[in-house]
């Protein structure tokens, strides 16, 4: 696996990994930085502006292919343009054939999520922590 997305990168650091990868026949998983709570990168991101809205941001985060936070100096279309772009090079040299080389969109559209009877009742989400309180919930 191969996280992207440091708030170093640039176009060139993408470039030199997709190389690396080329030089040693090693077609990647791709991800973006996702920084989590207790985490230094969270701190981080808190501490030099990126999340400016905790609650909000926890709330939104969804899989490590979105690009939930862009610490980076490139808009959103950059970075996940440069990532598609080696990615297409790599699928290329390697004569994998693969279509599918980056899914984005979030958990809504790649995983099917059932809401139980009164789920929202059960389960609260404590603002500003990324924790949910399910000691009142019944999982089957």
């Amino acid at each position: 696996s191969v996280v992207f997305g440091y708030p170093t990168e640039t176009p060139e650091t993408i470039q030199e990994t997709f190389d690396q990868c080329a030089r040693n026949e090693l077609y990647p998983s791709v991800g973006v930085l996702l920084p989590l709570p207790y985490t230094e990168m969270y701190e981080y991101a808190k501490e030099h502006g990126y999340i400016t809205d905790e609650d909000a941001y926890l709330t939104g985060i969804t899989e490590r292919q979105d690009i939930c936070l862009n610490m980076t100096q490139m808009n959103d279309e950059k970075l996940l343009g440069l990532l598609k772009d080696g990615l297409e090079i790599l699928n290329d040299q390697l004569d994998l054939g693969l279509d599918d080389l980056i899914r984005t969109g979030g958990e809504r559209n790649h995983t099917k999520h059932v809401e139980l009877p009164g789920e929202e009742e059960i389960m609260t989400r404590n603002e500003n922590d990324f924790s949910f309180n399910y000691s009142a919930a019944t999982f089957r």
